[in-house]
This record gives structure tokens, C-alpha cells and sequence, in this order.
């Protein structure tokens, strides 16, 4: 990467591949990670958020950085949108099957997800945890009971692996999606399903995300075009929360060298500023004050 002919570098990957291309000399565009929450309150159509939620995170078996990393809910909410996901065939993992899939799914060294589970269908996750679950499942469900590095499953894992979370009112739904959004996840995206407008905007001021998705599937939601009009792009920029130097969609328009040709014109904002205001550089101090209190 540090080569003299390389014009620009473009990082997508991890922490340690971005870093490099920004230590190389050379000029970098580098894009984070995202351990994107979900926040579902009481005011939206929950069958339809689910609805969203798996369409996207089984979409390409969840390999996508903006996929779905958590649902979050209320306590009053959460038997009805739980019983939802089992409608929609998605599975809640005892703690016993938690715990097998934390051991392949999440390197213990590292905290970080293994590769043997990226982009794996649920029966194939199933067999490496050595697990029986229901035939058509499209999502491992779990409960984590906790954010942070000592619950494996918070971070962000990309295959159909969703936890779920259930908080007593607002302000705690709030503080648990903002905890998902630093656990190496900030600057990328975040998603609210709600009919509240408080709330949404809210929450999207709360919320350290380049992208906030309402009542949007985020996979195809954040790489754009299909569900808003975000530049369709597989490289999301986190901004300097994600030690980036964007939020944006990166597109072809952000590997250009645009040149200007700038023509001298008239700028007509200092025509009409009022010339009592200037005064004449040669002027020592004391004529400036004489003047002043002449006029005055």
C-alpha cells in the first residue's frame, strides 16, 4: 500500500486493514464496521417491522455490514414481537444454545466473529454448534442478557445470528441502542421502526450513525437506491466517530480528482457592504479614533 503509484487507496475491512491503508502515505478512504441496533417501539406495526427485519438479515445469509445486529424493544412489546419472529420462522436459542454458538461463531481471543460462520446459512451455523432446530428456520434468535465483550453475541456477527434485547421504557431502549452503536459499530447505521416523529428524530440526534433507517430493511436501506435515495454502495463511511473521513456511500464521485477552473467575477457581496466600515491600512491608530468621533 505504500507503493508510489498507488493514487488512492480504498479500505473496506477491518480496523487493522484500515488503519494500514491510513499509515501507508498513501491517500485512504477507509469505511468501519457496523453493529447496527434496531430499535421497534410501541407505536409501530410490529408484523411489518419483522416483516423488514429478516428480509434483510437473511439477505446474502447477513454478510452485509449494515445487516440487523439487534432488536430492541420494550418490556410491554416484547412477548408480541417475540411471538412475531416465531411466526415469521425465526428461533429463540436457549442458554444452553447460546452458549454452543458463542464457541463457534465468536473467536475467544479475539472477541471478534469467526469466519467459519460468516455469510453460513442457519442449518450449516447449526450443525458447527452441533444444535437441532426447527426445519425453514431463517434466524438464530438470542438473548444475550447484556451488551458489552463479556456477552460474545452483542457484537457484530454477520450471518443469521440476531440478539434481542427488551428494556422498561424509553430512555433505557435509548441507552441500550446507543451502547450496540459504540460496541464497534460507531458512525455506521441505525434503524427505528416507529409512527412516532419524536421519537424517529430523536433518535436519530441520539444515535452516533451516518445512516439512520426508518421503517426500513437496513441491508438494503443503507447501500441505498432501492428504499430512499442513498448512492447504492457496498462501502459505508462511518465519519470521524469511525475514524473515517466520511459518512457517506462512498461511489466512483469520491475516487475522482475534480479539477476547477474558477474565472475571476465580481462578487456583488462586497458591493453592497456598507463602505463607512472600511478604513485606510495607512492610517495610524489615532486618525481612526479622530475619525470615529467626528462622525459620531
Amino acid at each position: 500500500m505504500a507503493h508510489p503509484k498507488i493514487a488512492l487507496i480504498l479500505a473496506t475491512g477491518g480496523t487493522g486493514l484500515v488503519k494500514a491503508a491510513y499509515s501507508s502515505g498513501n491517500p485512504a478512504i477507509g469505511v468501519g464496521p457496523g453493529n447496527v441496533p434496531v430499535f421497534i417501539d410501541d407505536s409501530a406495526d410490529i408484523p411489518f417491522a419483522v416483516s423488514n427485519i429478516i428480509s434483510s438479515k437473511t439477505f446474502d445469509n447477513g454478510t452485509i455490514c449494515a445487516s440487523e445486529q439487534a432488536i430492541v424493544v420494550f418490556d410491554s412489546i416484547k412477548l408480541q414481537v417475540k411471538a412475531e419472529f416465531e411466526r415469521q420462522n425465526c428461533y429463540f436459542l436457549n442458554a444452553e444454545e447460546i452458549a454452543k454458538v458463542e464457541k463457534i461463531a465468536i473467536v475467544t481471543e479475539t472477541g471478534s466473529m469467526s469466519a467459519q460462520v460468516v455469510g453460513q446459512s442457519v442449518s450449516t451455523i447449526a450443525k458447527l454448534a452441533d444444535i437441532e432446530v426447527p426445519e425453514g428456520t431463517k434466524i438464530l434468535m438470542v438473548m444475550p442478557g447484556g451488551i458489552g465483550k463479556e456477552f460474545p453475541l452483542s457484537g457484530e456477527v454477520l450471518a443469521p445470528i440476531l440478539a434481542f434485547y427488551s428494556a422498561k421504557d424509553y430512555h433505557s431502549a435509548i441507552n441500550y441502542c446507543i451502547d450496540l452503536n459504540y460496541l464497534g459499530g460507531i458512525g455506521h447505521s441505525a434503524c427505528i421502526y416507529s409512527n412516532n416523529e419524536k421519537r424517529i428524530m430523536d433518535y436519530a440526534e441520539l444515535l452516533n450513525a451516518g445512516r439512520v433507517l426508518v421503517n426500513t430493511p437496513t441491508s438494503q436501506g443503507a447501500v441505498g437506491h432501492l428504499f430512499n435515495a442513498l448512492p447504492p454502495s457496498l462501502t459505508l463511511g462511518c465519519g470521524t466517530g469511525g475514524k473515517n473521513i466520511t459518512t457517506e456511500n462512498i461511489t466512483a464521485r469520491n475516487l475522482l480528482n475534480i479539477q476547477r477552473v474558477c474565472r475571476r467575477k465580481p462578487n456583488e457581496m462586497w458591493f453592497n457592504f456598507d463602505q463607512s466600515k472600511y478604513f485606510d491600512e495607512s492610517q495610524t491608530a489615532d486618525d481612526i479614533t479622530k475619525e470615529y468621533y467626528k462622525n459620531h
